[in-house]
């Protein structure tokens, strides 16, 4: 059965370079990530948010952000989202969010494939947000 297993690895290996063998534990695991995307939990995003170590991007619509966004946040619509449309934000990670969090992925995703290694976005998007009491800038 082991044998069975480990050709199989092997067969794996060969036609997915981006797996690697560990023989020891008998798994396969992945040796190089290009990419990923990781969701964030509105009170860890609202803590870290408060200490200042965050940029928000809101993907909504320009009209979405003026009728209510999380404070700080700036507005660029999924549309306009490229690795070189990002505003600068030395010393700050850039998070990612929308109204439920399916534009907010869309947009994480092709950064990640534009090659930016990590990309965050707010777990259940402003809705999760909301649900959980944080507050949002409304006009």
């Amino acid at each position: 059965m082991r044998a069975i297993r480990l050709a199989l690895v092997i067969g794996l290996a060969l036609a997915t370079p981006a797996l690697a063998i560990d023989t020891a534990d008998d798994n396969v695991s992945a040796a190089t990530v290009p990419g990923r995307v990781e969701s964030i939990a509105p009170a860890e995003l609202a803590m870290r948010n408060a200490r200042g170590e965050v940029l928000l991007i809101d993907v909504r619509s320009a009209e979405e952000f003026a009728a209510g966004h999380i404070a700080g946040a700036v507005n660029l619509p999924l549309e306009s989202v490229s690795r070189e449309s990002l505003p600068q934000a030395p010393g700050r990670e850039i998070v990612l969010y929308c109204r439920s969090g399916k534009r907010s992925n869309i947009a994480a995703t092709r950064l990640v494939e534009a090659g930016m290694p990590v990309v965050r976005q707010l777990e259940g998007g402003i809705l999760s947000w909301e649900a959980a009491g944080l507050p949002t800038t409304k006009p």
